[in-house]
């Protein structure tokens, strides 16, 4: 962790603020499969619902900084390729098999880091995070494979995740190609920037802040 404590709440709290992509995700199986079993449909409900309120955590963290929806980057790139450009079957493979398994170790690092500058509210909004996300494992676990007989794919679960990845990497590979053609925002009027997120953080007044 090399920037500013503010700074740095900041911005795992936006991180957080955007898992409202993974509402789209699951919502959008619930749109393209609507006859799925009612235990199916329980479990993501379960899990949009968590979703939910992560990214109502980081909203909240930003507010206690100082910061409001517009000073912050909303991601769109993510529901655009999840969403548009994978199959439902997919979609959920790559949520719980692929992000959410594989971002316990920063997720850990951002939790160290939060506790050792002794912010316990950034630290416990990981915390929460990271619980849900265990459960959120256990339910790719048991609704990958019966998703995949729904729809008809009789693939092992280790291979419709391998196939969903790399389906995933080819579609942000097209979509930088296609931003960077016309990309929708140019880099220093993004809200984001170090220098603009630093002046509305008003980190000179916090120099020597600790939690």
């Amino acid at each position: 962790m090399q920037s500013h404590p503010r700074l740095y709440a900041a911005w795992v709290a936006t991180y957080y603020l955007n898992e409202m992509d993974a509402v789209d995700m699951i919502g959008s199986i619930y749109r393209d499969l609507p006859d799925l079993s009612w235990s199916a449909q329980k479990d993501l409900c379960r899990h949009l619902w968590d979703e939910s309120r992560h990214s109502l955590l980081g909203q909240r963290r930003l507010e206690s900084l100082g910061l409001g929806l517009a000073d912050v980057e909303h991601r769109l790139c993510s529901a655009q390729v999840l969403v548009s450009r994978l199959t439902p079957l997919q979609r959920y493979a790559v949520l719980t098999m692929v992000f959410e398994k594989g971002g316990f170790a920063r997720k850990q690092r951002y939790k160290a880091d939060f506790e050792t500058l002794g912010d316990r509210e950034s630290a416990d909004l990981v915390a929460y995070d990271i619980s849900d996300e265990q459960m959120h494992i256990q339910l790719g676990h048991r609704w990958i494979e019966p998703l995949a007989r729904h729809v008809g794919d009789p693939r092992l679960p280790a291979e419709i995740v391998a196939e969903a990845e790399a389906a995933m990497t080819a579609h942000y590979n097209d979509l930088k190609e296609e931003w960077s053609h016309h990309r929708p925002v140019r880099d220093n009027d993004r809200p984001m920037r170090r220098s603009l997120l630093e002046q509305k953080l008003d980190l000179k007044r916090y120099a020597s802040e600790r939690y």
